[in-house]
């Protein structure tokens, strides 16, 4: 009697430790599933970003840094026609 309930102990210690690891496994897939999930949202915000960005701009127009000082911050993209 003493030896089952000895193999019952060990049996369920058994149980016991590979739930718990596969209770560690969830949590790192789970946590590596969320972390893909952020990047992919941080990523879609940037997109959204740029492209406010690209349509907030005036067509035909290209801004250039640095040249605030001359007067040129933007200078048309159309072609112009000297006569």
């Amino acid at each position: 009697m003493m030896r089952s309930s000895t193999d019952a102990q060990k049996s369920t210690e058994a149980f016991a430790r590979r739930a718990e690891q596969e209770a560690k496994r969830d949590a790192i897939v789970k946590a590596r599933l969320q972390a893909e999930a952020d990047s992919i949202d941080a990523k879609t915000m940037r997109l959204r970003a740029l492209r406010m960005a690209k349509e907030e701009r005036e067509p035909g127009l290209i801004a250039f840094e640095g040249l605030a000082a001359t007067g040129l911050e933007r200078v048309s993209a159309r072609p112009t026609t000297s006569q």
